[in-house]
């Protein structure tokens, strides 16, 4: 980081003495392990206007750049320390295959080209870097490094000297198991090849060249090539000792007039030498007697024109025959029979089969046959047996009651069903299901009787929960559910006493002329008999007298005594009646002179305790009931069974 940059146009001037390393293609080699100390100038141009084409990366200004390159020989991490008496910066490209590779790409160093600084944000007030390939601190000391650096790579080092002073930077390795190649400090030079050509051989129509190549500060990596014009060629590999004596052997003649010995390493290209030129030798084709062996095959019964004659047995047979130049060519024939061969295809399959032969078979087969080649390359008759085995086709026809499994699948509905099997021989099995699902029948119903039912020779007197199980027509049950309840007929006494003048009387609908006992027949609320003794009697009245009397206690224990609670008195009738429980519950409602026998709504007997009435009549005024008015009584009673 920059805090504070001052620059004195007025007295800026240029001070350079003996820095050729100011641009990339001059750089200079340098060695970590050895150090380099040299003093930085002043005034000299940025590298971004001298080598404009590169990308410089984390610095903004590069003022006095000296460039340097670095081999690595060693493998391993590699930390440096750039050290001055004022602010200097560097940035570091690579890697490179080679210096060749390096040199070649200056003036185009990309981004991707420069070392990062890991971890990402390191260096200046961030943390310290494992790996730095650019700093622009204000720092006099910087820590180029490369992790894992690798054998044979080169790195490009540009150090920039931007305090603008004449000052003396030294670098030197201060860490990491890595190491750099020292040899570059020294080019390699290639002082010395000579050539010396051999004479033709009339035999193979070829020559030879060999010599000597001296050299000094070889490459560590890389090969050395010495080649020929025609590009005939031998290649050493490290390490290389000079002098290095070499041959180029079996050299076709190609006419040409001008040529000449290159040698040179793969690695530094620069470091090379070449001969004089000198002139091919001309090599004339040479009368050579050619031997050659021949192995041939045939099948038997076939034959082959060899050795003069048509062969249909095994052995060595010779041929001689001659060459454009007369030259003669012995060719040597061994002959081998090979045999025809047959098989038996046997083949398993279902409904039809498609053989090598292209037709389809839908029957077993043990005749077929067909012609194919061996490894012999002669006949091999092959004879198909086949066994032909059937699918099957199955229907299933199942009625069933709600639900059926089939072959693991539960099915709740009519219809067709399709699955496919396999038969003992493999083959499909394929099995239609016709499925009739008739459906159980649920009948729940609540059903009133009056006193008893009696079922299967059973007799109820009291509701009660029946079940039975009988058939539909389709042969699936039929669950009949009956909620039975039981509700009773009535016996009730009453008795009226009118006055005589009141007959003809009439009471809930009966109208009585005469004095007397009548038998009556009504329903209850639950649709059962009430059988009621009427019981009617007269008396002479001399005036009109309302008298009502309303028990307070009755005793419904079935010993005909004060078994129902009743209104009795004269000149009035019933118009509303109700019973009710302590919680309020309706037990008993009439609209008709009756009494309570102290059972609930459904025909039950309530338990003793105290109970609560509303009663509402009509009070007649005359005789003829033309005159009547309404009135209320509320009260409660005691109901006893244990009296």
């Amino acid at each position: 980081m920059r805090f504070f940059l001052l620059f004195n146009l007025s007295l800026f001037c240029l001070y350079f003495k003996g820095q050729n390393n100011i641009n990339c293609v001059n750089m200079a080699p340098v060695c970590t392990s050895t150090g380099l100390t040299f003093q930085a100038n002043m005034g000299i141009p940025d590298a971004s206007i001298s080598d404009t084409g590169n990308n410089y990366g984390c610095l903004q200004a590069t003022p006095n750049p000296s460039w340097y390159y670095l081999q690595i020989s060693q493998s391993g991490n590699l930390l440096m320390t750039l050290s001055a008496a004022q602010d200097i910066d560097f940035v570091m490209w690579g890697p490179f295959s080679n210096l060749t590779n390096a040199i070649a790409n200056c003036n185009s160093y990309s981004a991707a080209d420069i070392v990062p600084n890991l971890p990402n944000g390191c260096g200046g007030f961030g943390s310290t870097c494992t790996q730095q390939g650019c700093s622009y601190s204000a720092s006099n000391i910087e820590t180029p490094s490369i992790d894992n650096a690798i054998a044979g790579e080169v790195y490009v080092l540009l150090v920039t000297n931007y305090a603008n002073v004449v000052q003396n930077i030294s670098l030197v390795q201060s860490g990491g198991t890595g190491g750099t190649n020292c040899n570059i400090l020294n080019p390699c030079s290639m002082t010395y090849i000579n050539a010396s050509i051999s004479s033709c051989d009339n035999l193979t129509g070829t020559y030879g060249i060999s010599g000597v190549v001296e050299f000094s500060n070889p490459p560590n990596f890389g090969t050395l090539v010495v080649k020929n014009c025609s590009g005939d060629s031998v290649i050493f590999n490290p390490p290389f000792t000079s002098p290095l004596n070499y041959n180029i052997n079996n050299i076709l003649y190609s006419g040409n007039q001008n040529c000449s010995i290159t040698s040179y390493f793969t690695d530094d290209n620069v470091c090379s030498l070449s001969t004089n030129s000198f002139i091919e030798p001309s090599c004339p084709d040479s009368c050579l007697v050619t031997i050659l062996t021949v192995n041939a095959s045939i099948c038997n019964g076939d034959s082959l024109f060899i050795g003069g004659a048509y062969q249909t047995s095994a052995g060595n047979y010779v041929d001689s025959l001659y060459s454009a130049f007369g030259c003669d060519s012995i060719i040597s024939t061994v002959l081998t029979i090979n045999n025809s061969s047959s098989g038996i295809d046997v083949q398993i399959a279902c409904d039809s089969l498609t053989w090598i032969d292209g037709v389809t078979y839908t029957t077993s087969n043990n005749s077929a046959t067909h012609i194919l080649t061996n490894t012999a390359g002669c006949d091999s008759v092959i004879t198909l047996n086949l066994t032909i085995n059937n699918s099957e086709i199955n229907i299933e026809v199942v009625n069933v009651c709600d639900s059926f499994n089939w072959n693991g699948t539960t099915y709740t509905t009519s219809g067709q069903f399709v699955d496919t099997l396999q038969t003992s021989s493999g083959c499909d099995s394929i099995v239609t299901l016709n499925l009739e699902v008739s459906n159980n029948v649920n009948y729940v119903d609540t059903i009133f009787v009056c006193d008893s039912l009696e079922i299967n020779g059973v007799n109820y007197t009291s509701s009660f929960d029946y079940t039975d199980t009988l058939q539909t027509i389709d042969g699936c049950d039929s669950i009949v559910s009956l909620n039975i309840n039981v509700n009773y007929s009535e016996l009730v006494n009453n008795i009226d006493t009118i006055c005589s003048y009141e007959l003809p009387y009439e009471w809930n609908g009966f109208v009585f002329d005469t004095a007397g006992l009548q038998i009556l027949t009504l329903n209850t609320l639950n649709g059962c008999d009430s059988n009621i003794n009427y019981s009617l009697y007269t008396i002479e009245c001399d005036d009109q007298i309302f008298s009502i009397n309303i028990p307070n206690i009755f005793t419904p224990n079935g010993d005909g005594e004060n078994d129902v609670f009743e209104i009795t008195g004269t000149h009035f009738d019933i118009v509303e009646f109700y019973i009710y429980n302590r919680w309020n519950s309706l037990l008993f409602f009439t609209d008709r002179n009756i009494g309570w026998k102290g059972r609930n709504m459904a025909g039950g007997l309530v338990s003793d305790g105290t109970y609560f009435y509303i009663i509402k009549i009509k009070k007649y005024e005359d005789h003829n009931k033309s005159n009547f008015t309404f009135e209320s009584y509320k009260g409660s009673l005691m109901l006893l069974t244990n009296n």
